[in-house]
């Protein structure tokens, strides 16, 4: 799996082809997403760290641009757009509401890749158990 990956990074090149890339549905950074995880799992961190700061970077990048459609913060942004989901409040710019789709999924992978990297770089300590013995009385 190693070597594979070693190989479709090496074909794609990155005035091409970045990791980081705007694209409808944010479609793109989904399947760079995808080849993070990929990545971890095979235990090439160093991929997996590349990527994931070139999406993390086209996602934040993202986020300030739909933030500024409305004249607020990012973390105002993402407060309303959860008001929208618990149908509290609306406070979104009509421009904004045109993005909502995508400002939701740029929102939604960041949080993905915050659990990978949870997953991966500090996976949970091994329990180690000994068996219990079962007595019959």
């Amino acid at each position: 799996a190693k070597a594979l990956l070693e190989k479709v990074d090496k074909g794609m090149l990155e005035e091409n082809m970045p990791y980081g890339l705007v694209s409808r549905g944010n479609q793109h950074n989904m399947v760079s997403v995808q080849m993070v995880e990929a990545a971890y799992r095979a235990g090439d961190q160093q991929l997996g760290n590349k990527i994931t700061a070139k999406v993390r970077k086209d996602l934040s990048e993202q986020l300030s641009y739909y933030a500024y459609l409305g004249d607020m913060s990012v973390q105002e942004m993402r407060q309303a757009t959860q008001d929208i989901l618990e149908n509290k409040a609306d406070n979104l710019s009509n421009r904004q509401k045109g993005v909502f789709q995508e400002m939701r999924v740029a929102f939604g992978l960041q949080e993905y890749l915050d659990n990978i990297e949870r997953s991966y770089k500090n996976p949970a300590p091994a329990i180690n158990e000994t068996p219990g013995v079962i007595q019959n009385k």
